[in-house]
């Protein structure tokens, strides 16, 4: 990781609020105390252990991954409630698409972005999405979010994540 690079994940640890970022407990914790590490090893002007690094990153990708295979009812996630809702989950590079199908509306209930599937994700808020949006409209990616800068210089990398309620209208 380059200084610049790691200069920016230390600004975003240090002034981001990631547990408001709808994070799961079980990894916010782990990020917490990724963090806390981080920090003491900074203020005392110790160098980051690529190693050590590798592996706290390898843990909170575990327990992502163990999470993502936990159903939602069991990790205490509601469903989407209302008549004839349906929550999506639609992921694309820089540059994609969406649109609403005819009979369907939908509201973005967020947007997070990473650099590669599977990779931490952050919760984008730089960039106001439309919501509702009607039949026939267009949900585009991003070209650039501040939020994509730290995660890679290369945009092109970045795969955003739209979480959505889907509603059924005009029955």
């Amino acid at each position: 990781m380059s200084q610049k690079k790691f200069i920016s994940f230390l600004v975003f640890i240090f002034c981001g609020a990631l547990s408001a970022q709808g994070v799961h407990p079980e990894v916010q914790s782990k990020i917490d105390s990724l963090q806390a590490w981080i920090s003491e090893r900074v203020s005392k002007g110790e160098s980051i252990d690529p190693a050590l690094l590798e592996n706290w990153n390898r843990r909170i990708r575990e327990t992502q991954e163990k999470l993502k295979n936990t159903p939602a009812s069991e990790q205490g996630i509601q469903a989407p409630s209302g008549p004839d809702a349906e929550m999506k989950t639609m992921s694309g590079y820089v540059g994609t698409s969406f649109q609403v199908p005819v009979g369907k509306q939908w509201k973005i209930r967020k947007v997070t972005c990473s650099a590669g599937l599977g990779e931490y994700q952050i919760l984008v808020k730089s960039i106001p999405f439309p919501s509702p949006l009607n039949p026939g409209e267009t949900l585009k990616t991003p070209s650039f979010s501040a939020e994509a800068a730290l995660l890679t210089e290369d945009q092109t990398e970045i795969i955003y994540t739209f979480e959505i309620m889907e509603f059924q209208i005009g029955q």
